[in-house]
């Protein structure tokens, strides 16, 4: 990414941890660069005592001092993240959870990690993102990626975002304040276009029966502040973004799943909606409670999108 600042990078640099939550940080490659605002520092990482599923890789945790706070991310990296530019995606939580429980319903951080994918899933405050991308939660994820380039070999041009429900929001918003930085998201069970000026690829999963916010929109706010305008709108102003044709083409896949792609979008962009017919406020495939309704088995949108965001660049 950019934004590279070469002095608040060394000031960094003397503050980092190492997996024990001791020593000096392990510099990465002389061919990654870093990036890092003047007032990040780095605290104490540590190895988690809890594990993803067993084989699968130690999550660690990593704190970061923000804007006087102390704020935590859980970071899951491939051997290889020490020796070359690899892809990072970020994922975002949604309300009421936290990086943890993200990071078990998903299993993003493993099946990434096997893909030679570094993963970082960084805590909100009190449970809930805010809805400026340029505050606090915005400065966390600013100070996460300053971290991580410094410690591993990030490739710049392949930074994705990941989001379910509210995180979906967040990741949206922050991706459309750093306009051309991000190479793609993929969110589930909310895609607004909120605001963003600079083509940018999603791929989006939305049940028909979401009862948070709603499939087909509806009167009030589904997220507070954001009107429930429906998902094929939503995608249709995406479609407009990325310069698309205004019919999808649409195919069944499966029994409760729909696969609706818009044509000829610009410059590589892609825009897809999967609908999951009669699925709820539900991750396709993940072991989620009943009270947020179906959950089908019959698309895994984890591999699916780490599908997808291999395929995009900045």
């Amino acid at each position: 990414m950019g934004l590279l600042c070469a002095l608040a990078v060394a000031t960094l640099a003397t503050s980092c941890s190492s997996a024990s939550g001791t020593g000096a940080a392990t510099a990465p490659p002389s061919s990654c660069r870093g990036r890092a605002p003047s007032s990040v520092t780095v605290h104490n990482a540590s190895l988690r005592a809890s594990r993803l599923p067993t084989g699968t890789p130690v999550l660690r945790t990593t704190s970061v001092r923000v804007d006087g706070r102390t704020r935590t991310y859980l970071v899951a990296a491939p051997a290889s993240a020490s020796r070359s530019p690899v892809p990072l995606i970020v994922l975002f939580h949604g309300s009421g959870v936290d990086a943890d429980y993200i990071a078990h319903l998903t299993e993003l951080p493993e099946r990434g990690v096997d893909r030679g994918v570094l993963v970082a899933i960084p805590n909100s405050r009190g449970g809930s993102w805010e809805s400026d991308p340029g505050g606090p939660d915005g400065h966390l994820v600013d100070a996460m990626l300053a971290s991580l380039e410094l410690r591993y070999c990030v490739d710049e041009t392949r930074v994705s975002l990941v989001g379910l429900s509210s995180g979906a929001v967040f990741a949206i918003r922050y991706a459309c304040r750093h306009a051309g930085e991000v190479a793609a998201v993929a969110t589930v069970a909310a895609e607004y276009q909120l605001g963003c000026t600079h083509p940018l690829s999603i791929l989006a999963f939305h049940g028909t029966e979401d009862p948070t916010v709603p499939y087909a929109g509806a009167p009030g706010d589904a997220v507070p502040g954001l009107r429930a305008t429906g998902t094929l709108a939503n995608m249709a102003a995406w479609a407009r973004l990325d310069g698309c044709g205004e019919t999808p083409m649409t195919i069944r896949v499966a029994s409760q799943v729909e696969r609706r792609s818009w044509p000829s979008c610009s410059a590589g962009n892609e825009v897809v909606l999967y609908t999951i017919v009669g699925g709820g406020h539900t991750w396709p495939d993940a072991d989620q409670a009943p009270r947020y309704g179906m959950t089908t088995h019959q698309l895994d949108a984890t591999s699916a999108s780490l599908d997808f965001l291999a395929r995009h660049a900045t």
